[in-house]
C-alpha cells in the first residue's frame, strides 16, 4: 500500500500508522482491530510486516523504530541511534534484519533479534538534509537502495561490505526480483530514466538525449569514492527512448520492464521495446501479480 499501510503476508490482516503516535492491527475480514502498538512518543510515519507476519516494524518522529509482535501487540525491541525522524522502517526478505532511514540522512542496518546496530550508511557525505525518502532491500536481501527527493538521486549499498553506489537522478526506482538490476524514474518524469547493475552500480542502459542535461544539475554535488564517474560513462544501450517514465515494474522473472505512462514494456536484455496488448494511457501506477 504505502509507508502507512501494509498487508500481512498471508493477507489475512494489513498494519496501519495511525493517531495517537501509534500504529494498529486490523482483520481484513471483519475490520475488527485486533492490535493496538502503542508505545511512540511522536506520530509514526512508517510500517512494514516481518516475511512471516509475526512482526511488524514503526518507524516514528520520534527517531526511534519498533518491532512488535503482531499477535499479543507488545513491543519485542526499540531501535535507538538516529539523530532525525524515521522516515522509512522495512525488513529484510529473511526477517533477520531491518533497515532504517532518518531524516539525519542516514539508513541503518539493525539485527531484528537483538536490535544491534551492524551498519550505518551515509547517503551523502557534503549534503545537509539528504535523507532518505523511501529504502528497500533487493530481493535477495544483499543490498539496500534508498532515494534522496531532496537532491534527486539514489543510492545502493551492499550490506556485507557497506560499499555504496550512486545512481544517478532520480525520484524513484525498482529493483528486478532477480536483484541484478534496479531501475531510476521520475515520479513526475522530469528525470532520465536508467537502468543500473545493483552489484557495481554501472549504469547499463538509459533515455537518449538528456544525459548532459542531467549532469548539470547534480553539478558541485560530487560524492567522493561512491561512483563519481558513473554519469561520464557511454550508455551501453538505449533504453525508452526520450520516453518519461513515472512508474515501472519487472516481469517476475526479470527479463521485462513494463513502464507508465503507456504502458510500454521492454526487453532488459536488449533494450527494445515488445509488442504490449495492454491499453491504459491514462495509468500511472503499475505491477505485476506474484508467479
Amino acid at each position: 500500500l504505502s509507508a502507512f499501510a501494509e498487508f500481512t503476508p498471508d493477507g489475512s490482516a494489513v498494519v496501519v500508522a495511525g493517531g495517537q503516535n501509534s500504529a494498529k492491527v486490523w482483520c481484513n475480514s471483519s475490520g475488527e482491530c485486533l492490535q493496538a502498538l502503542l508505545g511512540h512518543r511522536d506520530h509514526v510515519r512508517s510500517v512494514a510486516c516481518s516475511p512471516d507476519g509475526s512482526k511488524a516494524i514503526t518507524g516514528s518522529l520520534d527517531t526511534t523504530a519498533r518491532i512488535w509482535n503482531t499477535a499479543t501487540g507488545t513491543c519485542v525491541l526499540t531501535l535507538d541511534g538516529h539523530r532525525g525522524a524515521i522516515t522509512r522502517a522495512v525488513f529484510a526478505p529473511d526477517g533477520a534484519s531491518v533497515a532504517t532511514g532518518s531524516l539525519d540522512s542516514s539508513v541503518v542496518l539493525w539485527c531484528a533479534a537483538s536490535g544491534a546496530r551492524l551498519r550505518c550508511f551515509d547517503m551523502h557525505p557534503n549534503l545537509d538534509a539528504a535523507e532518505p525518502n523511501d529504502v528497500t532491500f533487493t530481493p535477495d536481501g544483499s543490498k539496500l537502495v534508498a532515494v534522496c527527493l531532496q537532491y534527486d538521486f539514489a543510492k545502493v549499498w551492499c550490506c556485507a561490505t557497506g560499499e555504496g553506489r550512486r545512481l544517478g537522478f532520480c525520484h524513484k526506482f525498482s529493483t528486478a526480483p532477480d536483484s541484478t538490476k534496479v531501475m531510476t524514474y521520475s515520479q513526475w518524469g522530469s528525470c532520465t530514466p536508467g537502468m543500473w547493475c545493483a552489484s557495481t552500480g554501472e549504469l547499463q542502459s538509459e533515455a537518449t538525449g538528456r544525459r548532459a542535461d542531467a549532469a548539470q544539475q547534480f553539478e558541485g554535488v560530487e560524492c567522493a569514492g561512491e561512483g563519481d564517474g558513473d554519469m561520464e560513462r557511454p550508455s551501453l544501450r538505449n533504453l525508452f527512448g526520450s520516453y518519461d517514465v513515472v512508474r515501472a515494474a519487472f516481469t517476475p522473472d526479470s527479463r521485462m520492464v513494463l513502464t507508465m505512462p503507456g504502458p510500454r514494456l521492454w526487453s532488459v536484455q536488449t533494450g527494445e521495446r515488445v509488442q504490449c496488448s495492454i491499453s491504459h494511457q491514462s495509468g500511472y501506477l503499475v505491477a505485476f501479480a506474484p508467479p
